[in-house]
C-alpha cells in the first residue's frame, strides 16, 4: 500500500522549497540536496554547510547577474562555488535584495557555466514562483531519507503533468453585471499532480457553436481585483464579457498564471524594477525570468474537455494562439482586443507591442 498520495513528486517539492526546506534531487551521475536561495533561512544556511563539510553551489540565471552587475558579462546560467560563508553569504543576500547597499564583489567562479543538471535544479525555483536561486549541495543518498525526492525526469515533465492531467471539480451558475440577459457559469479545474486551479466561464451556449469565441486570461490580481491602472488586464477581461454577452457568447478561460507565470510576489517585485525606470520585459529578465514563463497547456486541456477542436480567439498575442495551437486546438481566426491607452498604461502597451510581438 502506498502511503503517498498520487500528487507528482514535483508538488511536494515546491511546497518544501517555498517553507526553505530540502529536496532531495537524483541525477544521472550525483545525488543532490537543494534549496531555494530565497526561503532557505541564513540560520539554517550555515548549520548546512557545517553539516555538510562544504560550500553549496549556487545556481542563478546569467541575466540576473547582468542586472546586479552590469559592467560584467555572464553565462545563460552561472553556477558559483564559493571558499566560504563569508563570500557566499553576503553574495546571496544582495541575489536577494537586489539593493545596491549589500552589493559585494563578484566571486571568482562568477563565470561558470551550470551543467544540465544544475540548470534543471533552478526550473524548480520557477515552478515554485520563487527568485531563480538554487542552493545544491552534493551528498549520500543515506542524508536525504527523510526529503522529498525527485528525479531530472520529474522536473522536465511537470509541467505536462499538471497542466494535461485538469479535471472538472464543479460549476455553478454566475449573474454578471454584463451577463444579465444570457445564461452564465463557471467551471473550476483542478490537477490530481498539483498546479494552480483554473476555470472556464460559459456566457450563452458556446458550445452549440462550430468555432466559438474563445478569451485566455492569466490572472491579474494587481488590475483585475484592485483596479489597478498600470496595465489592461482588468480592461480586456470586462470588455471580453461584455462582448460576448453583446454578441453569440462565449468563454473566458480564467488561468492562474499571475505576472505572465512568476507569481504575484514577484509580478510585485518587477512593479518596483518598472518604478525605477525598467519596461515590463526587462523587469522580468533583472530577476532572472523570461519575457512570458505562461503555459497554454491548461487552456488546451479544458477547451479539450468541454468538447472544442476549434474556436475564435479574442487576443493580440501571437503567442497564445500558437501555444494553443501547439496542443491540438485550432484557432480559425484571432479577433483583435485592443484597449484605450492613456497616460498610465501607455508605455505598458507600447512595450507588449514593440518586445513582446502584440498586434495593435
Amino acid at each position: 500500500m502506498k502511503l503517498f498520495s498520487p500528487s507528482h513528486p514535483c508538488e511536494r517539492a515546491i511546497c518544501d522549497m517555498r517553507r526553505g526546506d530540502l529536496v532531495s534531487f537524483n541525477t544521472v551521475h550525483h545525488h543532490v540536496i537543494i534549496a531555494s536561495g530565497e526561503t532557505l533561512d541564513l540560520t539554517r544556511l550555515k548549520e548546512l554547510i557545517q553539516h555538510f563539510n562544504t560550500q553549496p553551489v549556487l545556481v542563478i540565471p546569467g541575466k540576473r547577474l547582468s542586472f546586479l552587475y552590469p559592467d560584467s558579462s555572464f553565462p545563460e546560467t552561472v553556477a558559483i562555488r564559493f571558499t566560504s560563508p563569508d563570500e557566499l553569504i553576503p553574495f546571496l543576500t544582495y541575489c536577494v535584495s537586489g539593493l545596491d547597499s549589500d552589493r559585494p564583489s563578484l566571486p571568482s567562479s562568477y563565470h561558470n557555466q551550470a551543467n544540465p543538471s544544475e540548470t534543471l535544479a533552478l526550473k524548480l525555483c520557477h515552478y515554485a514562483e520563487l527568485l531563480p536561486l538554487a542552493l545544491l549541495w552534493n551528498a549520500p543518498a543515506s542524508v536525504s531519507h527523510t526529503l522529498t525526492s525527485i528525479t531530472e525526469h520529474d522536473i522536465q515533465h511537470y509541467p505536462q503533468a499538471i497542466g494535461a492531467s485538469l479535471k472538472q471539480v464543479c460549476i455553478a451558475p454566475m449573474t454578471l453585471y454584463q451577463t444579465q440577459d444570457k445564461p452564465c457559469s463557471i467551471i473550476a479545474y483542478r490537477s490530481q499532480a498539483g498546479g494552480h486551479e483554473h476555470y472556464a466561464l460559459m456566457i450563452g451556449s458556446p458550445l452549440t457553436q462550430t468555432s466559438p469565441l474563445v478569451r485566455i486570461h492569466s490572472s491579474c490580481y494587481t488590475g483585475d481585483l484592485l483596479d489597478s491602472i498600470k496595465c489592461d488586464c482588468r480592461d480586456q477581461l470586462h470588455s471580453a464579457i461584455e462582448h460576448m454577452s453583446d454578441h453569440d457568447g462565449g468563454i473566458v478561460v480564467y488561468l492562474m498564471q499571475e505576472g505572465r507565470g512568476i507569481g504575484l510576489i514577484n509580478k510585485l517585485r518587477t512593479y518596483a524594477l518598472q518604478a525605477n525606470g525598467l519596461d515590463t520585459v526587462a523587469a522580468n529578465e533583472a530577476l532572472g525570468f523570461e519575457d512570458d514563463e505562461r503555459q497554454f497547456l491548461p487552456a488546451a486541456t479544458i477547451l479539450k474537455d468541454l468538447g472544442l477542436s476549434s474556436i475564435q480567439l479574442l487576443t493580440n498575442n501571437p503567442r497564445k494562439s500558437a501555444g494553443l495551437e501547439s496542443h491540438g486546438i485550432k484557432v480559425s481566426a484571432c479577433i483583435p482586443h485592443v484597449m484605450v491607452s492613456h497616460e498610465h498604461n501607455r508605455d505598458y502597451l507600447s512595450t507588449k507591442k514593440d518586445r513582446l510581438g502584440h498586434t495593435f
